[in-house]
């Protein structure tokens, strides 16, 4: 996981971590991986999976991924930070969160909620 360059490498030890309950450290690495070359959107995959209403997502691929992932970093890095003891205890999220707004994730990213709605 932290050091995976391919997309199905990557999700693949994702979903090893995933399975043997490392959820803090895999998050951890995707989150401090996100503005490494080519992997801004191959690494929300595993954050996403913190919200428990998420069901998709969609993205451009026409924006600029690395000015992307610099404002994006810093903000899960605090979400993660000041959320570090829920996520340990195995608490999850929904979207809308008031601590999750739009600016975390790409422009133009968009995910589909489990209720039918489209966020943000």
């Amino acid at each position: 996981l932290k050091t995976a360059r391919e997309s199905q490498l990557f999700n693949a030890a994702n979903r090893a971590a995933f399975a043997i309950g490392a959820d803090v450290q895999r998050l951890r690495i995707a989150i401090s991986r996100l503005d490494e070359k080519n992997m801004l959107l191959t690494c929300i995959e595993p954050i996403k999976s913190i919200f428990t209403n998420v069901q998709g997502g969609s993205s451009n691929s026409n924006i600029d991924l690395a000015a992307n992932a610099r404002r994006i970093k810093p903000k899960w890095e605090q979400f993660f930070k000041q959320h570090a003891a829920d996520i340990r205890a195995g608490k999850k999220f929904q979207l809308p969160h008031p601590d999750v707004p739009q600016d975390m994730f790409p422009d133009e990213y968009s995910m589909r909620l489990s209720n039918g709605t489209i966020w943000p």
